[in-house]
């Protein structure tokens, strides 16, 4: 049988000196609340929660919350994800389709700098070479009417940008005569780039290949 004993007969225990009785408490026991864990505690102040004690970051969270609470709620994040893969699948595309059509009345009401006849010349030949390498990118372009039809009524459409630019070069060479040097040779490398790639996209020349597939494309080949 076991024995059975009061609480009443247990000494009590001999209180500490003054001033040690803080070093002796436990920061913590099973009736407490669990202590915070370092890591987690750091977290919560970098995000100035109430948490952190009145710290420096307690100003910043409030600021941070509403536009934080806004792109969650919206789920922003993903929307641009699927802007940007949208965005990337139509430059993929417009790579495949060909080159943009040009803006045939760019720079109409202005006189130009020699800078901007540059800026010009070098978009104008751009657009040029694009359209060429297009139509010999695959032997289905090669072959293709519509395509050539459809690339020739642009060139129709840009023609005007050629015809300004020409008249830019000539009253710049007015203007600035030490400049001859950067315009003359612009306006006759244009002039041969503008003439080949219109006999490659006329329907009367691919029919006069057809005719003689032995003969030289000097289109392609310029």
């Amino acid at each position: 049988m076991k024995s059975s004993f009061s609480l009443s007969s247990l000494r009590s225990a001999v209180a500490p000196p003054a001033g040690q009785c803080d070093q002796l408490e436990r920061p913590y026991h099973s009736l407490t609340k669990k202590r915070k864990e370092p890591c987690r505690e750091a977290w919560r102040r970098s995000w100035g929660s109430t948490a952190s004690g009145g710290s420096a970051g307690d100003d910043l969270w409030p600021l941070l919350q509403r536009h934080y609470d806004y792109i969650m709620d919206n789920q922003i994040i993903n929307t641009c994800k699927e802007a940007n893969g949208e965005l990337q699948s139509h430059n993929s595309t417009a790579l495949l389709t060909g080159p943009r059509l040009l803006n045939p009345t760019s720079g109409f009401n202005r006189q130009w700098s020699l800078n901007q006849l540059i800026a010009e010349f070098n978009e104008l030949c751009q657009w040029l070479t694009h359209v060429q390498e297009e139509i010999y990118s695959s032997p289905e372009n090669l072959s293709s009417r519509k395509l050539r039809m459809n690339r020739m009524s642009e060139l129709v459409s840009v023609e005007p940008r050629r015809i300004k630019f020409v008249e830019q070069a000539s009253a710049i060479l007015e203007r600035i005569p030490e400049a001859s040097g950067e315009v003359t040779w612009r306006i006759e490398h244009l002039k041969i780039k503008w003439e080949a790639l219109r006999l490659l996209l006329s329907p009367e020349q691919q029919n006069r290949d057809e005719d003689n597939p032995d003969a030289v494309d000097t289109a392609h080949e310029l």
